[in-house]
């Protein structure tokens, strides 16, 4: 034989023996465990993954959910008197803009206290009011700008008007 091919029959031998080692560990290491290894591992790495991925998810939603607390007034076109104030306690989901949350209205003989969920929709905006009971008592259009919104409301009672909330 060349020297050369006593070098490559060297290398395999090392090789194979190196194998045979490492499969004589897993054997032992395996039976001290209890189990197939590999079974373990692979187990444990779906675990460690299925974790990441809820971490991941978590992260996202959090990071596109936003919450808000605005403070606002609304103005009836039946009712002549000043415009009166509204609080909303308020998230938006950046990924498909829905909005939801609770509102506080003073003045108004339809709902003192309610939800609202809606859309937004580039700048435009829009939605249902329910009461406690869960009945549609209005429902809101508008715009979203710059440092605020603004828009008109009509309630079930006939009453319209406007919105407005100046950040």
């Amino acid at each position: 034989m060349t020297t050369r091919r006593l070098i490559i029959a060297g290398a395999l031998a090392t090789f194979a023996t190196a194998a045979a080692i490492a499969t004589a560990q897993t054997t032992r290491l395996s039976a001290w465990l209890g189990g197939d290894l590999s079974a373990q591992i692979t187990a444990a790495d779906q675990a460690r993954d299925a974790a990441r991925a809820e971490i991941a998810a978590i992260r996202r939603a959090r990071g596109r959910t936003v919450a808000s607390s605005l403070a606002g007034h609304w103005q009836s076109t039946r009712f002549v008197r000043d415009a009166m104030p509204w609080h909303l306690q308020l998230q938006r989901n950046a990924d498909d803009g829905t909005i939801s949350g609770r509102i506080t209205v003073v003045g108004s003989g339809t709902l003192s206290a309610g939800k609202i969920s809606g859309k937004i929709i580039d700048n435009a905006v829009s939605g249902v009011i329910v009461n406690a009971a869960g009945t549609q008592v209005g429902t809101f259009t508008g715009s979203v700008f710059t440092g605020g919104m603004s828009g008109t409301y009509e309630t079930t009672d006939g009453d319209v008007g406007t919105w407005n909330y100046a950040g």
